[in-house]
This record gives structure tokens, C-alpha cells and sequence, in this order.
């Protein structure tokens, strides 16, 4: 599966950080596909700096939508230092104010930097039908729809993307198979939130927990997870793995955590 980020920047006037493409002229935020084994924060501040001249920083995930073209996640960033500057993939690039964003800009794109601009909460997912193009709300939600027709400027790696699922019964107790969290390989063509709502029928989940790289692979796993998985007990026996990622869960709550794949002691 393909994976694509792009970073949402605002300076102190809250004015955001977007660039024009080269080949089409079309404004968007600035981003790019991770190389293997990096992590997707690392990954987009590369992107970033290469794009605009920016070093910046991400912390925050707002959205995530699947389309044609594969996954794609956008981040709220800080600036860490830099001008804005051109560079062969963006022969303009600069801040403008969220009221007057500079046009040609894909609907989509435009969506996202919107989203970035206006969420709240803790990193939740959902699915909202809006006129001609499916929205998101809050720090983490899909939009099910196709992407614009800009591609990336290099083919970006192919990712093996897996879902895990931490989600509780009626009693609050985790939800296991075989010593370990229900967990799946996403087929290229499915939704990643698709592959997990098969994968726990009858169970709800609300948020993407954490977004986990192997080191130096292409294996990423998405964590979904409902509310109640952050305070149950982790079951003696568990996958120490698994163990380790419901540990990490509970250190912010509200937070999508963007982490390297814990050992397996």
C-alpha cells in the first residue's frame, strides 16, 4: 500500500505553509511518502524541509483518507527554524491565510488543511458524509473518497500495512486471540478501518491508537482502539509485543502515538 503525509504549518499569525506544484501549478500543503524503515513524522519533516526551506516538527495527526492512490495521513507541525523557499518540486511557497488560500488548490486538499485548522479532541476516527466528498472531524477521522490526480514527485515505497485492534467486551476485559490482540494484514484495496471492523465484528472502536514502523522494513501497524482499552487490565500470558504497545497507549490518551515497533523481548 501506498502511504502518503503532508504537514499542516502555522506561523504566528496563523497563517499556514503551503507550496505549488510543479507539474500541475496546483497549491497544496507540503508532504511526501516515508522511505522504509522511517518513521511518518521523520519522514515528513524531511519532505518538508526539502519542499519549503522549513524545519519543522510533527506532533499532532488530524486526519487520515484512503483512496486510489493509498493512505494518506496529515499532521499539525511547529516550526522549528527556516525561510520559505523554492525548490525544483515547488517553484513558489509561502504562508497565506486560511481565509484566502491560493487557488488552483484541489478540493481535497483544501479539506485537509481545514480539518488541521479547526480540530479538537483526542484522536478519534470517524466517518462523515458531507456535498460530493466524505469529511473528518476531529483529530483522526477517514475520508472515503478518492484522492485529487496529483501523484507524488518519486513512486513512493509499497508498505505492508497490518491493523491490531485493542477493544473490550461487555465485562471490560481485552479482547484476545491466541495470547495476543486480534491483528490482520490490509489488503491494498481495503480501508484500514475496514480490515479492523471485520476483524472485531460486533465490537466498536473509536480512535487510531498508535501507528507502529518496523526498523528498516516496510510493515506498518495501525492500532484501533474504543475508550475502555486504555484503563483494562493487560491479560498475564500476553504477547510481550502487544503488551508493550497497550503500555505505550496509556502514556497520552489523547494523543495517536507514531512509534517504532516495540522488541519482542
Amino acid at each position: 500500500m501506498k502511504i502518503i503525509s503532508s504537514g499542516v504549518v502555522t506561523n504566528e499569525y496563523n497563517d499556514v505553509l503551503v507550496m505549488q506544484r510543479k507539474g500541475s501549478q496546483n497549491w497544496c500543503a507540503p508532504g511526501g511518502s516515508p522511505e522504509k524503515g522511517e518513521l511518518l513524522t521523520d519522514g515528513l519533516a524531511r519532505e518538508v524541509l526539502a519542499q519549503t526551506g522549513m524545519y519543522t516538527m510533527p506532533i499532532r495527526l488530524v486526519s487520515a483518507d484512503f483512496g486510489q492512490d493509498g493512505l494518506h495521513f496529515t499532521f499539525r507541525c511547529l516550526i522549528r527554524g527556516g525561510d520559505p523557499t523554492p525548490s525544483d518540486e515547488s517553484p513558489q511557497v509561502g504562508f497565506h491565510k486560511f481565509q484566502a488560500l491560493p487557488q488552483p488548490m484541489g478540493e481535497l486538499d483544501e479539506v485537509r488543511l481545514q480539518q488541521a485548522r479547526n480540530h479538537v479532541g483526542p484522536a478519534q476516527w470517524q466517518m462523515k458524509k458531507g456535498s460530493g466528498a466524505f469529511g473528518a472531524v476531529r483529530l483522526l477521522q477517514g475520508v472515503w473518497r478518492r484522492f485529487g490526480n496529483e501523484q507524488p514527485a518519486s513512486a513512493p515505497v509499497a508498505w505492508q500495512v497490518e491493523v491490531m485492534t485493542a477493544v473490550c467486551d461487555t465485562v471490560g476485559a481485552l479482547v484476545c486471540r491466541d495470547r495476543g490482540l486480534p491483528q490482520a494484514i490490509c489488503p491494498d484495496h481495503e480501508p484500514p478501518w475496514d480490515t479492523a471492523a471485520k476483524l472485531v465484528q460486533g465490537y466498536k472502536f473509536s480512535q487510531i491508537a498508535g501507528i507502529y514502523i518496523e526498523p528498516n522494513s516496510t510493515r506498518m501497524i495501525l492500532v484501533f482502539a474504543d475508550q475502555v482499552a486504555y484503563r483494562a487490565e493487560i491479560p498475564a500470558g500476553l504477547d510481550s509485543q502487544h503488551q508493550a504497545i497497550l503500555q505505550d497507549m496509556r502514556l497520552d490518551p489523547d494523543v495517536t502515538r507514531v512509534e517504532y515497533l516495540p522488541a519482542v523481548s
